[in-house]
This record gives structure tokens, C-alpha cells and sequence, in this order.
């Protein structure tokens, strides 16, 4: 046990004297002192000019965002992929034994690795994004598609999905009323 913390403090000295003769700081001092660096997205207030320590924050931060996005996303993709395989037609069950069977037993660093240097890194550069219908663009960066801004027109867009359901309603309705009275068979 002597010979064990023994050698922990000799290695803990001799780190300590070539750090020191370096003139490198160890510790945690530098969580206090400006990035430098921007971090994109951020869920909290962010820029180049905030401290390591807060750009550590926005990293945890975006971590759990992305893991609880994960587990929801894995969750749907899951239950639809084994109900697939679960059905009496034969393509969605062949399909869906092919998506299983193709990734069950690849690694998922290996996936990961794929998708980076297989996928995103083919992509072109910011400059020479390729261009889908006119509005949203791909590169090595990522896809990247217009927000609507809070403007005059929003309330119209919020609207939309309400008129829509108001329409279907109001259709339906009518074509049971017309089948009443017709006593037809209209199909909707």
C-alpha cells in the first residue's frame, strides 16, 4: 500500500513540476475566463464573450435536449418499426425485419461513423449548398430551413390548422346530411 501511494505522489510531483516549469495552470480558473468561441444552437443567452464555465452549461444543456429528442424520437421509430413487423401485410413486415435485421447487430459508433464521414462530410460547403425547392438548403453543416418570423401574417399561420379542421368537420357533416336524404352512399 506504501509502494501504490508512493508512487501517486511522485507522479502527482513530477506533474506538478513540469506543468509549473511550463508556466502552465492547472485548476479550475479557467472556467471564469472568455471563450472565444461561438456555440450554435444555445438555450440560454450565449455569445463569444461568456466564460468557459457558461459555455460548458450551454454544452450539458444541449446534450439533454438532444438525449431527451433522442429517446422520444428511438421511442416512435421503435414502436412503429416493431408493429411493422408485427403485421399481416407482407411488405411492411418484410421491410420492417430488413430495417431490423441491417441494424441490429452494427455498432452504433460504427453508424455514427458512417453518418459523419459517409454522409456529412460528402456534403458540399457552406458556399456551394445544394439548393431544395428554392428555400431550404444541405451542406457539411447540416439542413438549414426558414422560421417563421413574429410578424404581421403569424396569427394567419397559426390560424390554418384550425380552419383546416373546421372545413374537414363542415364536410363531413354535410356529406352525412346528404346521405340522409339521398339515402345514397357518398364516400369521403
Amino acid at each position: 500500500m506504501a509502494l501504490v501511494i508512493a508512487a501517486c505522489y511522485l507522479v502527482y510531483r513530477n506533474t506538478a513540476d513540469n506543468l509549473a516549469r511550463q508556466g502552465i495552470v492547472s485548476g479550475f480558473d479557467f472556467l471564469w475566463r472568455r471563450a472565444g468561441f461561438d456555440i450554435s444552437p444555445h438555450l440560454i443567452p450565449y455569445s463569444p464573450d461568456s466564460s468557459f464555465g457558461r459555455a460548458l452549461v450551454v454544452g450539458v444543456l444541449n446534450t439533454l435536449l438532444l438525449a431527451a429528442l433522442s429517446i422520444v424520437l428511438a421511442t416512435i421509430v421503435g414502436l412503429v418499426i416493431g408493429i411493422a413487423r408485427l403485421s399481416s401485410n407482407a411488405l411492411a413486415r418484410g421491410l420492417a425485419a430488413a430495417y431490423v435485421e441491417t441494424f441490429r447487430n452494427i455498432p452504433l459508433l460504427l453508424q455514427v461513423f458512417f453518418w459523419y464521414f459517409g454522409v456529412l462530410r460528402t456534403l458540399p460547403r457552406p458556399r456551394e449548398s445544394i439548393e431544395i425547392l428554392g428555400v431550404m438548403f444541405i451542406n457539411n453543416r447540416g439542413l438549414n430551413v426558414p422560421v417563421p418570423e413574429a410578424g404581421a401574417g403569424l396569427w394567419l399561420l397559426l390560424l390554418a390548422p384550425f380552419a383546416a379542421a373546421a372545413a374537414i368537420w363542415a364536410l363531413r357533416r354535410w356529406v352525412r346530411e346528404a346521405r340522409a336524404r339521398l339515402g345514397a352512399t357518398l364516400a369521403i
